[in-house]
């Protein structure tokens, strides 16, 4: 601690001007660094409340899509493919093993679409169709629906096949809404992204109708 040194002046005690200037030292020192913590303290609140200069939140809240039991499936989104051009309504779903865009309704996510294939019986590796090489710009991963199942494609550069066979989703194939395996009649060179993985769908629990909010 600084001492402080007096001198007599006039009967009573004074500091001396070593003093008064330390003393002015220290309130500045205090002045500036309460001031500093003021401003700090002001923009971390304005960073994080999210409030605006009206007192009300500025927050945007997402638009989401919910089941029938109010659960939220994922966020709302409109969005176009290589598969259908034109724009359609999406949520956009996150699994333990893949997160990607699905067509949806009010009735559920929407089914149909084709798998195509380089064997004669819809068998190894399947292919949904995208554009031609260089074209495609889709950044979001895609699935189209049978049923239940979801078949993720992780877009890229559309990649040449030669189509063998090819397999209709479409639920209206047989009672069970099975695939429909076809097999061209020649070899047929086209483009397709493959199927990166597969998703059960009813395993994520949501119950139609969904809704969007």
């Amino acid at each position: 601690m600084a001492m402080i040194h007096r001198f007599q002046l006039g009967g009573a005690t004074r500091p001396s001007s070593l003093c008064i200037t330390r003393l002015f030292a220290v309130a500045l020192t205090c002045a500036i660094a309460c001031f500093t913590l003021s401003a700090c303290g002001g923009s971390a609140n304005a960073q994080g409340s999210g409030t605006s200069q009206s007192g009300q939140s500025s927050t945007v809240q997402p638009i989401t899509v919910e089941d029938s039991a109010g659960h939220v499936v994922g966020p709302y989104i409109q969005f176009s493919n290589a598969v259908d051009p034109t724009t359609s309504e999406g949520v956009f779903l996150r699994t333990s093993t893949a997160s990607f865009a699905i067509q949806f309704n009010s009735q559920g996510f929407e089914s149909g679409g084709v798998l195509y294939y380089t064997t004669s019986d819809c068998t190894g590796t399947a292919y949904i169709s995208t554009t031609a090489s260089g074209s495609n710009t889709t950044l979001l991963n895609y699935a189209i629906v049978l049923n239940t199942t979801a078949y993720v494609v992780q877009w890229s550069e559309g990649t040449p096949i030669s189509v063998a066979s090819y397999a209709i989703l479409n639920e209206g194939n047989g009672s069970s809404g099975s695939l429909q395996c076809t097999p061209t009649s020649s070899s047929l060179v086209h483009y397709g992204a493959p199927v990166a993985t597969t998703v059960d769908l009813s395993s994520l629990g949501f119950v139609p109708p969904f809704s969007v909010h």
